[in-house]
């Protein structure tokens, strides 16, 4: 769950990552959008299985290990 609003990281809203959720045009710091590695729940996604990478990788924004979304789907709003 995302908090309401944004807070104007370039990384994270209000503390909880951008790569935890599906593109939103809110992301970013208000001058440039937040276009980083993505892997949020796929059953809540909105996304197919197809829209994501066939195997898991490490997030370069958090670390964690997942299956992130395509390149072509990161700017997706």
């Amino acid at each position: 769950d995302r908090p309401p609003g944004t807070c104007r990281c370039p990384k994270s809203n209000f503390g909880v990552s951008y790569c935890l959720s599906p593109p939103c045009y809110l992301d970013g710091d208000g001058r440039k959008p937040y276009h980083g590695d993505r892997h949020p729940e796929i059953a809540g996604s909105g996304y197919d299985e197809d829209a994501f990478e066939p195997k898991e990788r490490q997030c370069r924004t958090c670390g964690v290990v997942a299956r992130c979304l395509k390149k072509e789907h990161l700017k997706d709003v």
